[in-house]
């Protein structure tokens, strides 16, 4: 990569996270980070370590989050992940001791930073009630409504035309948005909507809130790297496919969730270098099932073609909305930008995000494309439905530090994309940063 480009890594500049991109797993990817996070096999939060093994299966979210992050430096999801205070206290009684070295990571959490200002505003003013962070009623009912017609509308299929298919396939990529609010909260079983996709909601709690979440669009975020080579976010200048990348992503997008099945029967089957957590898996194949069971008529070659139909049509519009979502567009940061000297957390999340002022508002459209983003990425345990109030603290917060973040348009997003596919030089002057 072009020295000139590479010099200006905003979150880690370690070679580690350049080498062997392609194709990486979840697992390689924590992996990695046990190597550089300085953690010595336990929880690393600022510059302290703590040992929380007895208090995994006491953990209120859920004793996977702390069984994939053992080892890890994990500042950035305490922090983002426990919004009240009450966590800090806890953690006292499992301190250890200082950490050797210093962070990899160059995010800064200082008491009157941005972050940690818009955090104590939240709290203080009492913006926060206690289920905001559990799932609330019409978004529970809003992801059952979408579950039940995934499986009618691919029911009337079977009896009338392939077009039924297509709109169920529409409704189950709806239906993995939606789910995506439930698996950033502690564990509940509408997060298993997300495996009626045939993706993975171990992956993706990895991939997703652990990587992308904490690191977005930087060499570190998974979602930039699982479509590498054959797409590329990140402004490089040995982009091989620039153009090509324009024609080739609907098929990539209507593909993903197939591979990402497929390369994890790989990966137990074959390669035996991972486990496949069955219980989960098997809610995928309650589509098929559901088909053979109310309408035994159709054989079972047919289910399993309008099956992979309905994936296939979920994987694209599942894809296509968080492509075009929030974060891919030349004047949004990505790795090899030029962000200034504030790598404050806060500003770095906003330096990666766009909010849609036609999106935002409107709940229906909110949680199920991506809405409200920016608060999502720095509070993303709140329910989608609670976001859209807590924009005037946001907006007041960014003027206090003179931060311009502006709404873009799903028209600017989208175009954006494509013009983020071909970008390959340093945006030195974000529209974020007033200065």
């Amino acid at each position: 990569m072009n020295n000139r480009i590479s010099e200006y890594s905003g979150i880690s500049t370690s070679k580690v996270w350049r080498e062997g991109r392609y194709f990486g797993t979840v697992d390689d990817w924590l992996e990695k980070k046990k190597k550089e996070d300085g953690a010595e096999g336990l929880w690393r939060i600022h510059d302290n370590l703590y040992d929380l093994t007895t208090w995994m299966k006491k953990h209120p979210g859920g004793s996977h989050w702390l069984e994939y992050t053992k080892g890890t430096d994990i500042t950035e999801a305490f922090e983002i992940n426990h919004i009240r205070g009450n966590a800090e206290k806890v953690l006292k009684k499992f301190y250890v001791r200082r950490a050797k070295g210093n962070r990899s990571y160059s995010t800064t959490f200082n008491e009157m930073g941005f972050f940690k200002t818009l955090k104590r505003k939240l709290v203080d003013r009492k913006l926060l009630d206690d289920g905001c962070t559990s799932p609330q009623q019409k978004t529970k009912i809003l992801a059952d409504t979408l579950a039940v017609s995934v499986f009618l509308t691919s029911l009337m299929g079977t009896f009338f035309n392939f077009w039924w298919f297509l709109l169920s396939g529409s409704l189950l990529g709806l239906l993995g948005v939606c789910s995506h609010n439930f698996f950033h909260m502690k564990d509940n079983w509408r997060m298993f909507y997300f495996h009626l996709s045939l993706m993975s909601l171990r992956e993706w709690r990895i991939s997703h809130v652990l990587s992308h979440h904490i690191f977005p669009n930087s060499y570190l975020d998974l979602e930039v790297s699982m479509v590498e080579p054959f797409l590329n976010f990140l402004p490089r200048t040995d982009k091989r496919i620039r153009y090509i990348a324009w024609t080739i992503t609907p098929f990539l997008m209507m593909c993903l969730a197939h591979v990402q099945f497929i390369r994890r029967l790989y990966l137990v089957l074959i390669k035996r270098s991972t486990k496949l957590e069955w219980k989960e898996e098997l809610v995928g194949f309650s589509f098929p099932l559901f088909i053979y069971i109310f309408n035994g008529a159709v054989s079972p070659w047919e289910i399993f073609l309008t099956w992979n139909v309905v994936v296939a049509t979920a994987s694209f519009v599942f894809t296509f909305i968080g492509f075009t979502a929030a974060h891919h567009h030349p004047e949004i940061y990505h790795d090899g930008d030029y962000l200034g000297n504030n790598r404050d957390f806060g500003v770095l999340q906003l330096a990666a995000v766009r909010d849609r002022s036609d999106v935002d508002g409107n709940y229906v459209l909110t949680t199920l494309m991506f809405g409200n983003h920016a608060m999502h990425h720095l509070f993303p345990t709140i329910d989608h439905s609670k976001l859209y109030d807590l924009n005037p603290v946001l907006e007041e917060t960014c003027r206090e530090f003179n931060i311009n973040f502006k709404p873009m348009t799903v028209k600017n997003m989208l175009l954006g994309m494509f013009q983020q596919l071909v970008r390959n030089y340093t945006n030195f002057k974000l529209h974020i940063m007033n200065s």
